[in-house]
């Protein structure tokens, strides 16, 4: 969860706070809708399937050209 992005962070035990941002929320349909779409898609680009294979094989990538790297297998 990022705070302001795709929803609100609290305090702990903070219900002032708390009912503040559920306040908030209720009163800005906007706000609910652009939380969820940002969730939405921060959710897909960091978890999607097609995301998380070209991050990996990226990884991959730059660990085989790393200075050092081993050159054969043995």
């Amino acid at each position: 969860m990022r705070d302001g992005i795709d929803g609100y962070l609290v305090p702990p035990d903070d219900v002032a706070a708390l009912s503040e941002r559920v306040g908030r929320l209720l009163a800005d349909p906007a706000q609910r809708a652009a939380f969820g779409d940002n969730a939405r898609r921060g959710f897909l680009e960091r978890f999607e399937l097609d995301a998380g294979i070209a991050r990996h094989a990226q990884w991959y990538e730059e660990l085989v050209a790393a200075p050092g790297a081993a050159t054969t297998l043995e």
